[in-house]
């Protein structure tokens, strides 16, 4: 049976144990965390401070889900005497297999971007693997928290990271925006957060860019507050955010590399 490592339980990483767990409440999970956050103590899955604690196999899965910026010193931490320790799930945003591999002993790599809504099993989770096992092996773990959306090209992972990851982020401070409105129209607090939401719920559940179009009547309202965002530039705003986020995992590759 496979074992599986989960190393760094912040929000992610304790999302995805628990994610194990309702896969099989038999699996054997072991979470890798030093500081756990107060609050999380009663997790159904054993906690270690330091992965020196564990000895990695060759059936080992481990999941990482530290900071980029930790990944040096996480590698100098490992207790491994295998040359194939298992196969590796990713989920650091930006960083490629190369520099993975670069850093650690597994040839087995899965870089995945998933999103907090696995709570809900309403994450669409994007994932890359140079093999074909570990590859069914994610698409498994992560189908239980949402859709697994298997690509074929790395340099993909680092869009989805964007708008997977990032992206509802940046949809929650468009809503968020749409709250400060309603507040400024004199909508009770509570009624303005919830015309906000409801108009992302909608959205949600129409999953079709041409209903703009059947929202969109002539000479009506939607036109007119559409009008607006084309003359605020608001898909350009939007494309440099994605851009910006790109370009951000390209950073964080070549200083975790160069580190």
């Amino acid at each position: 049976m496979t074992r599986f490592i989960v190393i760094g339980l912040g929000n992610m990483g304790r999302q995805i144990g628990k994610l194990l767990k309702n896969c099989s409440p038999h699996n054997n999970i072991i979470g890798v965390e030093k500081n756990l956050p107060k609050g999380e103590t009663n997790l159904p899955f054993t906690v270690v401070d330091s992965i020196s604690k564990i000895k990695l196999t060759p059936t080992d899965c481990s999941i990482l889900c530290i900071k980029p910026q930790d990944l040096h010193s996480f590698s100098n931490e490992l207790n491994t005497n295998v040359s194939d320790p298992g196969g590796l799930i990713s989920v650091l945003a930006g960083i490629s297999t190369d520099t993975l591999g670069h850093f650690l002993p597994h040839t087995k790599i899965c870089r995945a971007m998933p999103n907090l809504a696995m709570e809900t099993g309403k994450s669409d989770t994007a994932y890359y693997a140079n093999d074909k096992e570990l590859g069914e092996l994610t698409n498994t773990i992560f189908s239980h928290g949402g859709k697994p959306i298997k690509v074929t090209n790395e340099t993909d992972i680092d869009t989805a990271t964007a708008i997977v990851g990032s992206g509802p982020a940046f949809i929650l401070k468009l809503c968020q925006a749409m709250n400060a409105e309603a507040e400024c129209q004199r909508v009770p607090p509570h009624l303005a957060s919830q015309f906000a939401m409801a108009s992302l719920k909608a959205a949600a559940s129409m999953e079709d860019f041409s209903t703009i179009t059947q929202i969109t009547s002539k000479g009506g309202t939607t036109e007119a507050g559409l009008n607006i965002m084309k003359r605020y530039n608001f898909d350009n705003i939007i494309k440099s955010t994605i851009r910006t986020c790109i370009a951000k995992s390209h950073e964080l590759d070549h200083k975790t590399r160069n580190s």
